[in-house]
């Protein structure tokens, strides 16, 4: 958590390649998430380089397994921000 967004990182395990769930919200960013057994209505945006310093140290602190991940592939591990979305926002497109 960071304040009331929540935060998650498309590591894939440290795969070269990006999680489908990424690929997935950065075309559609509303989403719906469970957590502590809640329904959330979100939408996801990458963190600013800005953000992406302070969050990545979080992750890192919190997840020894990131810099594992980090150091697998050539790629910049996402820091992905999910932000309540507005109510009555856009519907949430559902995979089929």
């Amino acid at each position: 958590m960071d304040g009331s967004d929540i935060v998650v990182v498309a590591s894939n395990g440290g795969s070269d390649r990006a999680p489908d769930w990424w690929v997935n919200l950065q075309h559609h960013p509303y989403a719906e998430l469970e957590l502590e057994g809640r329904a959330r209505r979100v939408i996801a945006e990458q963190a600013s380089a800005d953000a992406y310093l302070r969050l990545s140290q979080r992750f890192a602190e919190a997840f020894p397994c990131f810099d594992a991940y980090r150091s697998r592939t050539a790629r910049v591990l996402p820091m992905i921000v999910l932000r309540p979305a507005p109510p009555g926002g856009t519907p949430i497109v559902r995979g089929s």
